[in-house]
């Protein structure tokens, strides 16, 4: 489970894309950056940390749209590329 809080900044506003992504299926709670200022960040982490059956939820959400090997076939496939394999 996590709040995140997407960078307005990034290129193409991507984390937004990748954090509503997440939010979508349960996961997460999406804080836009622009909103952080007027809303109560404790409280919203209080509120999370005393709703045990939340909290479970969104641990099986993230789950589901978890990719824990990403990082690794992206790695392998630049090596590939980069040694003309492919």
């Amino acid at each position: 489970p996590a709040i995140l809080i997407p960078w307005a900044g990034a290129a193409g506003d991507h984390q937004t894309d990748n954090a509503q992504a997440i939010a979508k299926e349960g996961g997460c709670v999406l804080v836009p950056e622009h909103k952080l200022k007027e809303m109560d960040l404790g409280k919203l982490i209080l509120k999370l940390w005393m709703d045990e059956e939340r909290l479970r939820r969104m641990a099986q959400a993230v789950q589901r749209v978890a990719r824990p090997q990403a990082a690794r076939a992206v790695a392998q496939e630049l090596l590939a590329l980069a040694k003309g394999s492919r």
